[in-house]
């Protein structure tokens, strides 16, 4: 996630600080919308690999823990999904025009 969204930021002329996706918290919610679109109900080791790295230090998740998606949890997730989507259609939409044949 991180490679390509820094390629879209940076194409649009943004960078991660005006995106609440910057955040760990951001990271840990494509990371849990990842597991659980791949029928994944547990954090598994690759996972809390990436939830730590982002946030920078150790988190409280051991492999196996389930993956707990309450009402409050994906109201959260889906505003901080939604917040980088915005951050990355405001750098597309700025972007100059393509000439054909480019």
């Amino acid at each position: 996630m991180e490679v390509w969204s820094d390629a879209i930021l940076k194409a649009g002329g943004r960078d991660w600080s005006g995106s609440k996706a910057a955040s760990a918290r951001g990271r840990r919610a494509v990371t849990v919308r990842n597991l659980c679109a791949h029928g994944i109900q547990v954090f598994n080791r690759k996972a809390i690999t990436r939830v730590t790295t982002a946030a920078g230090r150790n988190i409280a998740l051991k492999e196996g823990d389930p993956i707990k998606l309450d009402k409050k949890r994906f109201t959260n997730y889906t505003a901080t999904l939604r917040a980088f989507a915005r951050a990355i259609a405001d750098g597309v939409t700025n972007l100059p025009d393509v000439k054909k044949g480019s």
